[in-house]
């Protein structure tokens, strides 16, 4: 347990109930609820959100569930979340990409602050955080960051109308991952891409 956690943190891990007592879908013998998300096309498969919310409304706001021989505990409040936080202590475990993993390994590379663990994380993240985590070197790309959060909102407003699906976009994850690209290379290399322009430029699509 990390020293940041308050008596009333301490309190609630020592009162915790053991995950066999946790609430949460049953699911089927071997592959669990599996089948929730593949049914119906996949719709929850590509709308696990709505599935979070349902099982939240129904367990409550910290759950379990089973998928093949993945067990999980999901957790729904701000404040369950910053507790989960106080508790990783210096080397959180991540979970690793392991394909990323055994891709970088063959190759004689050194994994790199996304994929590694333990210490070797530890050593990454302490020379980026006396960068990021000042608030005085963070307000030097700030106003990039929020423009391209700016665009981001039009960009979405856009593919509403465009899309006409009762006000939601057909593709949020391709709107995600325009802003990353965006936001990335607009923190690093002080230039815009065009992930938003109608059209999007070459090098951005």
């Amino acid at each position: 347990t990390s020293s940041h956690l308050t008596q009333d943190d301490k309190d609630k891990f020592v009162n915790a109930k053991p995950f066999s007592q946790v609430p949460g879908p049953k699911g089927l013998p071997f592959i669990g609820t599996l089948w929730t998300l593949l049914k119906n096309n996949g719709y929850y498969l590509k709308k696990p959100h709505l599935l979070h919310a349902q099982y939240k409304e129904k367990y409550g706001p910290i759950y379990k569930d089973k998928i093949v021989n993945l067990k999980v505990v999901l957790i729904s409040t701000p404040e369950d979340t910053a507790t989960l936080f106080k508790a990783e202590g210096k080397y959180p475990k991540r979970g690793r990409i392991k394909p990323w993993v055994i891709y970088r390994e063959q190759r004689k590379k050194s994994n790199g602050l996304l994929t590694c663990e333990g210490k070797e994380w530890r050593k990454s993240r302490s020379v980026l955080d006396k960068k990021f985590l000042k608030v005085k070197d963070i307000a030097a790309y700030s106003d990039r960051m929020n423009q391209v959060i700016s665009d981001l909102i039009t960009y979405i407003k856009r593919k509403k109308v465009a899309d006409n699906l009762n006000g939601e976009i057909s593709n949020l994850q391709d709107a995600l991952y325009k802003w990353s690209f965006e936001t990335i290379n607009t923190v690093i290399f002080n230039k815009r891409l065009g992930a938003f322009n109608d059209p999007p430029t070459p090098i951005a699509e």
